[in-house]
């Protein structure tokens, strides 16, 4: 498998008890699209719950879906759970037409974490942060790049990014997290 490296895969935002910023493990990640009454079916193949409502983000175990549209959702697992998934829908396939496309290679993770985690993010974010509901996800822009928001709980985010705006991210949020260390000295 081919291993990917980032420009900031390496590098970490560490500002003690406030903040931590850090290239996020690897996962497999796919877009579904299938008509909403047929999630039960989507359900028993991929072996997680999917929620219904946007916004909505449920972990089962070590996999995650979040449904960021009317008839779409993004999963996200483990890297050695993507043949499995591929393979589970691939059957479903055969009596029900639907969409899955792994995004594996096109994204990758930043986790943030601790009690500036949101604020950080609300630096380029024009979401509500404290209004979000955890467990969440969204698809929103940062700046001026698309990015998947999950938020696993109050202090906890990972930023889904395409490759070629990651940098960039990571840039702005090396930026304003300047202004945490600020505000720890004044």
């Amino acid at each position: 498998m081919l291993e990917q490296t980032n420009p900031y895969s390496n590098r970490r935002i560490v500002i003690s008890g406030r903040l931590e910023v850090h290239s996020a493990p690897d996962a497999a990640r796919f877009i579904l699209r299938i008509a909403p009454e047929k999630l039960a079916l989507a359900e028993k193949a991929l072996g997680a719950k999917i929620p219904a409502k946007i916004g909505d983000l449920v972990k089962t175990g070590e996999t995650a879906v979040a449904c960021i549209g009317p008839d779409e959702w993004y999963i996200w697992a483990e890297e050695v759970k993507a043949g499995a998934i591929v393979e589970a829908f691939g059957k479903l396939y055969e009596n029900e037409p639907h969409s899955l496309v792994e995004v594996s290679h096109r994204e990758t993770g930043i986790d943030l974490t601790g009690p500036q985690a949101e604020w950080l993010l609300n630096a380029a974010s024009p979401l509500e942060l404290a209004q979000m509901q955890a467990p969440g996800a969204a698809r929103t822009i940062f700046d001026r790049a698309q990015v998947i928001l999950l938020k696993w709980d109050a202090a906890h985010y990972r930023i889904e990014v395409w490759n070629s705006f990651a940098d960039h991210v990571w840039t702005l949020l090396e930026a304003a997290s300047h202004e945490v260390e600020l505000e720890m000295l004044s």
